[in-house]
């Protein structure tokens, strides 16, 4: 879905802006197909073990091209970091709808080196 009209506008009322829902790949006029980023804590197994860990998923769009979406952790919502060293991709998934859902997680696991607060946001990139 092509964004047509003004970025900010909201033509379905659903609560999410004509803008985001070009990026998501949802349809701006249809308020039931939205799709906000969801952060949650996880059990995954990762290098042999099973650990909770901060996850980030969102649905985009395969053709918007620019703008983009970058994941980004923080532990102090002052310092945002989107390296390898921080943050990894769990899956990439097509939809066959255009979009993919993607989910990524937090390196460390919650509770481990000190860690006791984790925060994951979506930057956009771009137009």
């Amino acid at each position: 879905n092509g964004l047509t009209g003004a970025s900010g506008a909201d033509a379905d009322l659903d609560g999410s802006s004509d803008y985001f829902e070009y990026l998501y790949g949802t349809d701006p006029n249809d308020p039931t197909d939205s799709s906000a980023p969801t952060v949650s804590l996880e059990t995954l197994f990762v290098d042999g073990v099973f650990r909770d860990y901060a996850t980030l998923t969102f649905r985009r769009s395969l053709t918007a091209g620019d703008p983009l979406l970058f994941p980004e952790v923080s532990t102090d919502l002052l310092t945002w970091s989107d390296t390898e060293s921080d943050l990894e991709m769990v899956s990439a998934v097509n939809q066959g709808d255009g979009t993919e859902l993607v989910q990524w997680r937090a390196t460390l696991p919650v509770g481990e080196a000190g860690k006791t607060r984790c925060f994951l946001r979506l930057r956009i990139e771009g137009k």
